[in-house]
């Protein structure tokens, strides 16, 4: 990830964002905007808060975790904070992330954010449908990403079906599957060059009203180079937005 420095988030993440038209960006744990003050990030939402609706992404499932990245969220101006489960050796069971989001509640209704469990590895789609429906709660949905859920060998539209009920927020991203000796390899791509039906997603959501952000995720390896790769990276953004504003 990049170094966590409010040069680097507010160079090459917000002014990128606005450079690309982007009305909303995601902030995510592999920026590291934790190791910013709270005055360094509230100066941040200041300059970019009237342009820019910045959200926060953050990685753990305690409280230890979700305190100060609920704390980050209001300095940002933020109403939505999305978790993704696991941590290092730290494993989460259906029964923990219900107990967990249950005590995480009060905290975000005092603070009006919502927030958003990502179908990430810990669990399978069904498996967050069913906490979705234990918790019942609307500042409470899932983070949606369409190709997470293939670590548990569920397909894209399988999981969409599943969690499209509770989706308030969307990675949307894209990529290409092919044989690769005894094998499959899936790699990243352009949006609209691969597999995801992103104009079908969208419709699908949009039918609800449920949407809170589609954010794009530009899905590839590091190249050689850090210039090489961040060059790389620019150019996927900006195909990728441009085709998303097609569909929008």
């Amino acid at each position: 990830g990049l170094v966590g420095s409010e040069m680097c988030i507010r160079d090459m993440i917000l002014i990128r964002s606005l450079e690309l038209g982007a009305g909303t960006v995601q902030i995510c744990e592999n920026i590291e905007y934790l190791k910013l003050s709270s005055d360094e990030r509230r100066q941040l939402y200041e300059r970019f808060g009237e342009r820019l609706n910045i959200e926060v992404g953050a990685r753990g499932f305690r409280m230890e975790d979700f305190m100060p990245a609920l704390s980050a969220a209001a300095d940002f101006g933020s109403d939505y904070l999305r978790i993704v489960v696991e941590n290092g050796n730290f494993a989460v069971d259906a029964k923990t992330a219900i107990n967990t989001i249950e005590t995480m509640v009060p905290y975000l209704e005092k603070a009006q954010i919502k927030l958003g469990l990502e179908n990430h590895f810990n669990f399978t789609p069904h498996q967050i449908a069913e906490i979705m429906q234990r918790i019942n709660h609307p500042l409470i949905g899932v983070c949606f990403d369409p190709f997470n859920s293939i670590s548990h060998l569920v397909g894209v539209n399988e999981a969409f079906t599943t969690l499209q009920p509770y989706i308030n927020s969307l990675h949307l991203k894209d990529a290409t599957i092919r044989r690769k000796n005894t094998g499959f390899y899936i790699s990243g791509c352009s949006l609209g060059e691969g597999v995801v039906p992103a104009k079908e997603l969208l419709q699908k959501l949009s039918l609800y009203k449920q949407i809170e952000s589609v954010h794009l995720e530009s899905w590839m390896d590091a190249l050689e180079t850090e210039n090489e790769t961040f060059a790389a990276e620019n150019l996927l953004n900006s195909e990728g937005i441009k085709y998303l504003r097609s569909l929008l």
